[in-house]
């Protein structure tokens, strides 16, 4: 589990060194939204020189332009980085985020009283600056502000009433285009990050199930065999006391076995063989008193990929289980066979009386069977092949597994076949499987 971490921990810091660059290029293409006003600021800051401004004036004026361009470089700087962010960046606080639009707002007017009118355009920048960094209602407050202080700024320096119009004209224009496309990102970056919350979410669903269906896959076979050794030794105590006492060695044995299954198993390290599971099958069916016979291609000389053979392995252990638990049979057989194109396994008992129905129609499970037969299905259906189960024309219970040897992922729906029976009296419980 530690590797686990350190590897995932090195993969998020080498996509955060490959981001990096192309969050910079996203920051400085964001940045241009705000950028492309400055030549207005130019002619505005040549103004300055002119010969008629006493010298106290214009230390004040290269003072306040010059803060007043680096409040709204600092803050457009600020809103482009929010717009580069792939979700929404935690909003400030409402002092950090009305700050710097209060200062650019009162350095205007006092440009615009100190200058005149050729310093309107101050506040075309402020409004650019207020409607990328505000929310929606803030900035159309600020905006609506900027409009007020515009006017009242106009009549105290008698400014022509038709030109405050035109003025206010232009910061609703700049105000509203600015506010659509920030508002565009940041409704875009609520999607990205609900997709992955989605995507966090399918995730751990797919992980507790797989929990879920590993612990019953595994408890399951295995309690199953505790069980009966247990009700061996029980009866054995008195007439065999060896015989006893190595039963209850194998419990203890079995007991262990399935704790560290366990632990694996909620790991992920686990992956079950194939061999290992028909040996369990072998010991399970000899210590619940059922023969057991095994058909087809030798273990050994299988090839499999790996999901492949621990599907096959999940479902020996399935079957065998459900023979134990479901039936009252006498005999299991297990038989393995392999085409150029599919493997298939198949688990086939006695327990389940003798049928007339030879009908060959299908049903899916309904939701009320086990999830030992569902978890068997969605391991096969995740690899593209066929799970069917049911009785057979001669009264068998009969449970087959098909999967290509080369993985695919399938496109049915995770459902076991499952063929109906017409005379249920005659079935020990075969559905509830």
């Amino acid at each position: 589990m530690r590797n686990d971490n350190a590897i995932q921990q090195a993969r998020d810091q080498q996509e955060a060194r490959l981001a990096a660059p192309r969050n910079r290029r996203s920051v400085a293409v964001w940045w241009l939204l705000w950028l492309v006003w400055l030549p207005f600021f130019v002619p505005m800051f040549l103004s300055l020189g002119q010969p008629h401004l006493s010298g106290g004036v214009a230390i004040i004026d290269v003072i306040c332009a010059l803060l007043f361009l680096g409040l709204y470089l600092w803050t457009t700087r600020s809103n482009a980085q929010q717009l580069a962010s792939l979700t929404p960046p935690p909003p400030p606080s409402l002092f950090v985020a009305w700050l710097p639009i209060l200062c650019m707002l009162t350095l205007s007017a006092v440009m615009l009283h100190l200058n005149g009118v050729s310093w309107g355009g101050l506040y075309f920048f402020t409004c650019a600056a207020a409607a990328g960094r505000l929310p929606t209602r803030q900035a159309i407050g600020a905006l609506a502000l900027i409009v007020v202080t515009l006017f009242l700024a106009g009549y105290s320096e008698h400014i022509d009433l038709a030109a405050g119009v035109q003025a206010a004209f232009m910061i609703g224009f700049i105000g509203v285009t600015t506010l659509c496309v920030v508002q565009s990102v940041r409704a875009s970056q609520k999607l990205r990050e609900q997709r992955e919350e989605m995507a966090r979410f399918a995730a751990t669903t797919a992980e507790r199930l797989r929990i879920a269906r590993d612990l019953h896959d595994l408890l399951g076979h295995n309690l199953a065999l505790i069980t009966l050794k247990s009700e061996l030794a029980g009866r054995l105590i008195e007439r065999a006391p060896a015989r006893a006492a190595t039963e209850i060695g194998e419990v203890e044995r079995v007991s262990r076995a399935t704790l560290q299954e366990v632990r694996e198993a909620v790991a992920a390290w686990r992956q079950p063989t194939l061999a290992d599971e028909l040996r369990g099958a072998q010991d399970i069916l000899a210590a619940a008193g059922i023969a057991y016979s095994y058909d087809g291609v030798a273990v050994g000389a299988l090839a499999l990929a790996p999901p492949v053979e621990a599907v096959l392995a999940w479902a020996a252990r399935e079957g065998v289980t459900n023979v134990i638990r479901h039936s009252h049979a006498r005999h299991c057989a297990i038989q393995l066979t392999q085409d150029a194109d599919a493997v298939q396994i198949e688990i086939t008992n006695d327990g389940a009386g003798q049928s007339t129905d030879t009908r060959t129609d299908t049903d899916q499970c309904a939701p009320t069977q086990g999830s030992g037969l569902r978890g068997l299905a969605e391991r096969v259906a995740a690899l593209g092949g066929v799970c069917t189960a049911g009785p057979s024309t001669d009264g068998n219970w009969r449970l087959v597994i098909s999967v290509p040897l080369t993985p695919t992922a399938g496109d049915r729906s995770p459902t076991v076949a499952v063929t109906p029976a017409v005379d249920r009296g005659t079935l020990s419980t075969p559905v509830a499987r």
